[in-house]
């Protein structure tokens, strides 16, 4: 169970990164205003909580995201495996979306999550999508349920919770001229064609994320903040240095080997570069399992 979880979790949180990789790398944001288009709050155990420094969502490859970060360093997403109107039931046994919550103001700072329990008397719930406005570009809903953290057996209890109005994304930004991201995927050349990389205060951790237009094929990498110039080896389930590939959005992949070269890091300027290669297989295996080998992967990104 606790792979799963973090699995699902990196899966929310990498979804969260892509649905914010427009606003986050925007000037605005880097300035500490709002990054707010929408109402998004909920309350967490009867205390009210707005989302008061980015509300966003997306609406890419079928899915559905709804993420927040408020003032006081919490963090909320919602992903959603469809992208129409109706009600989405969240938990590990009728599976039609994730949610998670970390505050990373807190001593403990993992993640409460509507999957780290099959018990729906400890988590899960539902999210009812109301209203999709394609002329506007807007989403708006409802939503309610229990989060779990297994580690600890802590629980939150979300009421209340409404996202109205909240505009959505479609396709990614171009990447930034002065970042790049190739790898050779079975053979074939790709080239990320919007590139992003942000520091996850809630893992200090560093994630990578080069995508299509249409986020339908996404090639990332998550390694610690105080990475150091070496050699590293790439294993999903060390949680550490970290390859993932989606080939689309239906199926994840990551990796079983590999290795991470970094070849600079720059604190200061925030720029980091290396190469990559990595075998990458299914989280939860078919048979037989679908596989994907990386090779001759270099990035050079600027992370915000």
């Amino acid at each position: 169970m606790k792979h799963f979880v973090r699995t699902l979790l990196y899966l929310l949180m990498i979804t969260f990164v892509i649905s914010c990789q427009k606003e986050i790398s925007s000037e605005s944001s880097m300035d500490g205003s709002s990054l707010v288009k929408g109402v998004l709050k909920m309350k967490i155990d009867g205390t009210q909580w707005v989302a008061d420094k980015v509300a966003t969502a997306s609406i890419m490859a079928g899915y559905i995201n709804i993420s927040g970060i408020s003032k006081d360093k919490k963090f909320f997403t919602i992903t959603l495996m469809d992208d129409v109107v109706k009600t989405y039931k969240l938990n590990p046994i009728d599976f039609e979306g994730g949610a998670a919550l970390a505050d990373s103001a807190e001593l403990n700072n993992n993640s409460y999550g509507t999957m780290q329990s099959d018990d729906m008397a400890y988590a899960g719930g539902t999210v009812t999508v109301s209203k999709i406005d394609e002329s506007k570009k807007t989403i708006s809903g409802t939503f309610q349920f229990k989060l779990f953290r297994e580690e600890d057996s802590t629980q939150k209890v979300i009421t209340e919770g409404v996202f109205e109005d909240l505009v959505y994304e479609t396709t990614l930004p171009p990447s930034s001229s002065t970042d790049t991201f190739t790898v050779k995927i079975d053979g074939a050349d790709w080239k990320g064609e919007s590139i992003f990389g942000t520091y996850v205060d809630l893992t200090k951790q560093i994630m990578i994320v080069a995508n299509n237009s249409t986020a339908t094929k996404t090639v990332g990498l998550t390694i610690p903040s105080d990475i150091i110039p070496g050699s590293y080896t790439l294993d999903f389930w060390g949680l550490t240095y970290i390859g993932l590939y989606n080939p689309s959005p239906s199926l994840s992949l990551a990796s079983e080997s590999g290795t991470l070269k970094v070849l600079e890091h720059n604190t200061a300027t925030k720029r980091i570069r290396g190469t990559f290669d990595f075998k990458a297989t299914e989280l939860v295996p078919t048979n037989p399992p679908k596989v994907a080998n990386l090779t001759n992967g270099y990035f050079s990104v600027k992370y915000q």
